[in-house]
């Protein structure tokens, strides 16, 4: 599977990480790398993800740990979509 990050993710990511910084930056690099490495793993078992009816495509969500991954397959290419902590509303 080929994995393709939407320009929304990769601001979540970044997001995500300078908001872990203000409190703790060598933190912010440790859960930035375990959200990729998470995402990554997602290539291996990509049906893993809760399937969401509302989409007329295969969009999926992922909870994994304190975070949230929205992700679309379309043949062998998973769009990471989003990118959020399971505090925040979406």
């Amino acid at each position: 599977m080929i994995l393709n990050y939407s320009k929304e993710s990769v601001l979540d990511l970044i997001r995500l990480r300078e908001f872990i910084a203000m409190d703790n930056p060598e933190n912010a690099k440790k859960v930035a790398s375990k959200i990729i490495q998470s995402i990554e793993a997602i290539t291996n078992n990509p049906s893993i993800g809760k399937r969401l009816s509302h989409y007329d495509n295969d969009v999926r969500e992922l909870n994994l740990d304190r975070y949230v991954f929205r992700y679309l397959i379309e043949q062998n290419i998973i769009t990471i979509l989003r990118i959020w902590h399971g505090k925040e509303s979406k």
